[in-house]
């Protein structure tokens, strides 16, 4: 063997290293995962997250109407964690709504409601002389809401109202991934990201190798976007303080110390 043919062969090497692939897998699938599995691996990790209703263990997918009335928090903070879990586990996004003070400013009361609550303000649904069309409706009354009050006997945050209807379809098992609110990356993600970046490996082959590392797109929870969105970031913070931003400084200190510069 040449030297020429070690060169094509090291190189043929460095390019398989750099793709990754996987098998997209058909609807029916997909399906077939998510009714064995039930929803996409983060969701089932806050599913197996339980509760303790009356001295009994129950998982947020077990939860009944009935059983919502007897479950205690500490705080208020775990009152939202716990909502945004049973929204997810059960296919729509929730959001923060009123909350309450008592004569000393504490807080005693907080509700969330569905993020389909509500209706468009009139204003803009009349406006005249518009440029572009009206964006999709996305607040249709949605009632489906909870509220939690302090109890001070107790010292107890407890489910005082709970309404689970919603007048909407939910979010189909197999994109709830894809809604915002539950596109996160992790610092493991970013630091796995960050070290392939570092090499010089693709962004498109990153997400490739995340993909399948995580077994398919439904477990990784986030997007491409969402990777080019984090190494943007990135870039903008490092040359936040770059050489522009230091010689901006040098001359606003000579106009400070000479006027007339």
């Amino acid at each position: 063997m040449n030297i020429d043919d070690n060169k094509n062969l090291e190189v043929s090497i460095e390019c398989d290293e750099l793709c990754f692939g996987y098998d997209s897998s058909s609807d029916k699938e997909e399906e077939d995962l998510i009714n064995n599995e039930g929803k996409f691996s983060e969701s089932m990790e806050v599913s197996n997250c339980s509760y303790k209703i009356q001295e009994v263990e129950k998982k947020l997918n077990e939860l009944s109407y009935d059983d919502m009335w007897g479950i205690e928090f500490d705080t208020v903070d775990q009152c939202c964690d716990f909502y945004r879990n049973y929204a997810r586990v059960h296919d729509f996004v929730a959001r923060l709504d009123e909350k309450g003070q008592d004569f000393n400013g504490n807080l005693n009361m907080r509700q969330m409601v569905c993020n389909r609550e509500g209706t468009r303000r009139k204003k803009y649904l009349e406006m005249e002389n518009r440029k572009k069309d009206h964006k999709p409706i996305t607040r249709v009354m949605c009632q489906a809401k909870i509220r939690f009050h302090y109890d001070l006997i107790l010292q107890k945050w407890r489910v005082t109202k709970f309404e689970e209807t919603h007048n909407h379809d939910l979010i189909p098992p197999k994109y709830i991934q894809f809604v915002p609110a539950y596109r996160t990356m992790t610092d493991a993600d970013k630091a796995q990201a960050d070290s392939f970046h570092f090499y010089g490996v693709r962004i498109c082959h990153i997400i490739g190798f995340m993909v399948v590392q995580k077994g398919g797109p439904n477990r990784t929870g986030f997007t491409k976007k969402d990777l080019y969105n984090h190494f943007d970031r990135s870039r903008r913070a490092k040359i936040k303080d770059g050489d522009a931003h230091a010689a901006l400084s040098y001359l606003i200190s000579k106009a400070d110390e000479d006027p007339l510069l």
